[in-house]
């Protein structure tokens, strides 16, 4: 496995997200309010532009999982390369509606029926998303 060029870490408290560079002494940490914290500008942009993700606690999974059924719906994802790298990472690494749920009280949809779907406008018959 190669060394990273760049990493990115994320830290979580009560109600702030740290984003810090472990390996790139150049590039300062940035606090980020836990409520502007968005998975889809904050981690699938950085997956859309070649990151991979290491590692990721089940409690970030179904805060992710949240966003993702409520902001697909609402045709709210703007990295759509990004999400779907991310889903491939939950179905090879057994991150499922059931763990979340058994983990976590997950009650939010289902979104591994996104997993590698067409974009195609018609959200509809993925997720039973309302016109």
């Amino acid at each position: 496995m190669a060394t990273p060029q760049s990493v990115l870490a994320y830290a979580v408290s009560e109600e702030d997200v740290l984003l810090f560079h472990p390996i790139d002494e150049t590039l300062h940490e940035v606090v980020l309010n836990g409520y502007l914290f968005w998975f889809d500008y904050d981690l699938f942009q950085y997956l859309e532009g070649g990151y991979e993700l290491a590692f990721m606690t089940t409690d970030a999974h179904s805060g992710a999982w949240y966003e993702i059924s409520k902001g697909y719906c609402d045709n709210e994802i703007a990295c759509m390369a990004g999400m779907q790298k991310y889903l491939r990472y939950c179905k090879d690494h057994n991150i499922t509606q059931e763990k979340l749920a058994h983990d976590e009280g997950y009650d939010g949809e289902n979104i591994m029926t996104l997993c590698d779907a067409v974009f195609s406008g018609d959200q509809g018959g993925l997720m039973g998303c309302k016109s």
